[in-house]
């Protein structure tokens, strides 16, 4: 079956550097995503080693893709565990991964983080991937619709990525049609662009992928563009602009459900979901019926059948609820959560869950307990994988909060809270260029040019090339004085 492909990556409009990393195979059919983090030099990093790991497996994979798949993930995790381990500074890098493989009709799909997949046919768009991140934990909880995860600023804290131990990726595997189309891309696109309108740009161009994907890209930049971009989109031979009512509803049309792997842990060469049997309710069981012709001694028979079938399946129910109870208490034991003063408990960093608690393990800081009517919705029904994590959690939390008392302040001109929450902001963030930026207006409100240059300068330091450095500065340099004229009085 022909297919065509588009690709395309863009650092964005805000940051400096790409940390997206893609690759396609159109001869093999292979096309991968990652999307890395921990700085401007370890997201770098961690996602090429991603991709270039994974290539390499599936390079060499024999035609059990999802088998290959899943090699490539754990392969690309460990490759970045010991990139770490090598590099200390390193240290927190990680990536999502996203790989699709097209072969004899039908696509095969791995996937950790947030990057998605799409589908794209007879019209519509549908979501293959369920993103990992806290935000989608709290949608399937009902404790967030989502409408407000998608314009959480927690939506970008991930549950899963490559470059920790113990990861898990999911892969699964559904039919491809020659009139539909495949859309794999990073959330610098998914979290500013609507995926009416990604579905609109797509079949507007459906002729030309690559055209598509430079749409794509021009779309989020027109957003905002405040993430790196990265868009592959594969077409089948028959995919059109063309828009029917709506997707065929034929079962086998329908993609499998992801299947959980761990990275960690072998599996069978395939993964593969069960198909649940609901019993038929009109259906009778009857055990033990008289038949004409059998005695006793067949009724007997037939019990004893019966009590050692009984007496198997409580045996095996008691040996499922012990792994099962093993199994619970191991998970807890390595799960915190962070308890803000509710259902008795006092405010601290607890082990286990709030329904299963092993004990307060920390306190909470001052400045966090400070916070807490204002960082308890972002970090609601959360867990967390160890007291490294809680604290990255919290941290983060408190960014978002001082960030939004910041631009309030400088709506209504309160230029103390604007020092003071700059101030914040410094404290928690490595490369603090939104403190610089509101330290530097507060001196240019408090008339200290010297001062407000000095904290512009930091931040152009940081990042030059930054719209927001940018707009400042304009607005810090003063406007030249209109030109006397031979009736306007000299100054001296």
């Amino acid at each position: 079956m022909t297919v065509r492909c588009g690709h395309a990556t863009d650092v964005g409009r805000v940051r400096e550097h790409n940390e997206d990393a893609y690759f396609v195979d159109e001869a093999q059919r292979v096309f991968l995503v990652a999307d890395g983090m921990g700085g401007e030099v370890g997201g770098e990093v961690a996602s090429r080693l991603a991709i270039d790991t994974a290539r390499e497996v599936l390079e060499a994979a024999q035609g059990d893709w999802l088998a290959a798949l899943r090699e490539a993930s754990r392969a690309a995790n460990r490759a970045i565990l010991q990139e770490i381990a090598a590099r200390p500074e390193l240290q927190g890098m990680g990536t999502t991964f996203l790989g699709i493989v097209l072969d004899r009709g039908s696509y095969y799909l791995a996937h950790v983080g947030d990057s998605r997949a799409y589908r794209l046919r007879h019209g519509g768009i549908e979501q293959l991937t369920q993103d990992h991140s806290w935000v989608q934990l709290l949608v399937e909880a009902g404790q967030m619709t989502p409408e407000q995860a998608q314009n959480s600023p927690m939506r970008s804290r991930l549950t899963r990525a490559l470059g920790r131990e113990g990861e898990v990726a999911d892969v699964g595997s559904g039919v491809w049609h020659g009139d539909e189309a495949l859309l794999l891309c990073s959330d610098g696109l998914s979290d500013v662009v609507p995926e009416e309108e990604i579905a609109r740009l797509v079949y507007a161009h459906a002729a030309n992928p690559q055209e598509a994907c430079e749409a794509l890209i021009a779309a989020a930049n027109q957003a905002g563009g405040p993430d790196n971009i990265t868009v592959v989109l594969i077409t089948g031979e028959r995919f059109s602009s063309e828009t029917p009512a709506q997707f065929s509803d034929e079962e086998e049309t329908r993609p499998q459900p992801l299947v959980r792997v761990d990275l960690a842990d072998d599996l069978p060469s395939s993964a593969t979901t069960i198909p649940v049997t609901t019993p038929n309710p009109t259906t009778s069981i009857v055990l033990g019926t008289r038949d004409e012709g059998r005695g006793a001694r067949g009724q007997k028979a037939s019990f004893s059948w019966l009590n050692g079938f009984v007496k198997g399946f409580l045996f095996a129910l008691t040996l499922a609820l012990i792994a099962g109870a093993f199994w619970g208490v191991t998970r807890l034991s390595g799960q915190y959560f962070v308890a803000w003063g509710e259902e008795g408990q006092e405010p601290g960093i607890y082990r286990g869950t709030p329904r299963w608690s092993w004990g307060k393990v920390a306190d909470l800081p001052p400045a966090v307990e400070s916070l807490a009517a204002e960082l308890r919705p972002l970090l609601a029904g959360c867990s967390f994988a160890s007291l490294t994590e809680v604290q990255q959690a919290l941290r983060q939390a408190q960014i978002e909060v001082h960030e939004r008392r910041a631009q309030e302040a400088l709506q209504r001109e309160d230029y103390p809270t604007v020092r003071r929450e700059g101030e914040a902001l410094w404290q928690l963030k490595p490369r603090p260029i939104e403190a610089y930026l509101l330290l530097a207006r507060y001196w240019y409100h408090e008339g200290n040019q010297v001062q407000a240059q000095e904290y512009l300068q930091r931040a152009a330091a940081l990042q030059p090339a930054d719209p927001r450095v940018q707009k400042l500065r304009q607005e810090l340099t003063p406007s030249p004085a209109p030109e006397a004229t031979s009736s306007s009085p000299t100054l001296r």
